[in-house]
């Protein structure tokens, strides 16, 4: 199948646009972490960098050439008749984000939990 220009061209702005919010709340943590006087800070704005990237993961209907090209129209889509459509239980799509809601949950959960780090 031959690249459609107009979708291409799209998903790449799109994907700019992503990458911009992406580098602005990476920035605002890092910021953060440069201001930070304790562990626990650091540790806070880590976490909260970690989620930030993990929440924005570019998995969803602007950021996917198929959904652009058939504009959202799932019927008859290409990447459905290998992975199924993507809201659809047990498609492949929906694997990745139910893995990366685990991720994201798993992270909140365990990375830090507001404990005091004291020697």
């Amino acid at each position: 199948m031959k690249v459609d220009v107009k979708t291409k061209d799209l998903l790449i702005r799109n994907l700019k646009e992503w990458f911009a919010t992406l580098c602005c709340e990476i920035n605002l943590c890092i910021e953060e972490i440069e201001k930070a006087e304790t562990v626990e800070e650091v540790m806070y704005y880590k976490k909260k960098l970690l989620l930030d990237y993990l929440c924005v993961t570019p998995l969803s209907s602007t950021t996917c050439y198929f959904c652009i090209y058939e504009e959202n129209f799932c019927e008859g889509c290409l990447y459905a008749r290998y992975h199924k459509p993507c809201g659809e239980t047990g498609s492949d799509y929906y694997e990745i984000k139910k893995a990366l809601r685990r991720l994201i949950n798993l992270i909140d959960e365990k990375y830090y939990s507001g404990e005091k780090y004291e020697e």
